[in-house]
């Protein structure tokens, strides 16, 4: 229950979404029964999608497929024994990382995010004010501060273009961390290639159920872009997305295609997962 009920972007979700990388995982049945048969090996963590939903990729055991999902959807728990976590100071770093993501436009982030790389080597940036039109060079959007704390900055004085911080060094396997995530962005942009992240609402085949609920109150092929757009995860998700985006250009108009493996997101997270 905790976690369909928490915040996305709550500390002590999306620290159990890192650790349960590197887990055997089981599903629970609507019934609140589990199977024993019913394994999975979780291989990746990322937000996804516009809406920066919590997907996780798991090897099913079965037949050795990957496939993404939303875990807390499907109520995974971890079986066996785990990994040991990785120590606080580093899962700081990713949880700080995730959120400082979600707050920020996808254009932007892996911009900033290679100024953050840039500014671990040398120990100091520049944070931009509040209300601040641009940022670029040595200076940052403000909304990282959490991810410089955790990387062991702290802050300095005001200058024109911002405040200053700095810090004496920061940790090999914190900036590793800082690394992985930039490698990750690039990566996942040349996958997409000349898409964009906004192309994710067509990586999943449209739920017909959550469509004939949402064509009540929307044009058909914007309830189907709505489902897509969230993954499916629910009703409620689809909703709100159609609320937000009913005004965009492309609302009503047919999914041009679906996605493919290798996509943002190349499964349905409410279709079976084993």
């Amino acid at each position: 229950i905790v976690l369909l009920t928490a915040s996305i972007m709550d500390r002590i979700f999306l620290e159990w979404c890192i650790c349960l990388v590197g887990q055997d995982v089981q599903a629970r049945d609507p019934a609140g029964s589990s199977s024993s048969s019913a394994y999975g090996h979780v291989v990746d963590f990322r937000l996804a999608t516009t809406l920066r939903l919590p997907v996780h990729t798991v090897r099913r055991t079965s037949d050795g497929h990957k496939v993404d999902l939303v875990a807390s959807v499907h109520g995974l728990f971890a079986v066996g024994q785990a990994p040991p976590p990785p120590p606080q100071q580093e899962l700081d770093v990713r949880v700080a990382l995730l959120r400082w993501e979600a707050s920020q436009a996808p254009e932007h982030f892996a911009a900033m995010l290679a100024v953050a790389c840039s500014a671990s080597a040398s120990g100091r940036v520049v944070v931009a004010p509040e209300g601040a039109s641009s940022a670029g060079g040595d200076v940052l959007r403000p909304g990282c501060e959490e991810l410089l704390r955790a990387l062991g900055f702290r802050a300095g004085p005001m200058q024109d273009g911002g405040r200053v911080w700095e810090c004496q060094g920061v940790v090999d396997s914190l900036a590793a961390v800082l690394q992985e995530a930039a490698q990750r962005r690039s990566t996942a942009a040349g996958r997409q290639g000349l898409g964009s992240e906004g192309d994710s609402d067509l990586a999943v085949e449209p739920d017909a159920e959550m469509v004939a609920q949402l064509a009540g109150v929307f044009p058909e092929n914007g309830a189907k872009r709505a489902c897509a757009a969230v993954l499916n995860a629910s009703v409620e998700a689809a909703m709100e997305w159609a609320c937000q985006h009913q005004g965009d250009a492309d609302f009503n108009k047919p999914l041009a295609g679906r996605g493919t493996p290798g996509g943002p997101c190349a499964a349905d997270p409410r279709a079976p997962v084993w």
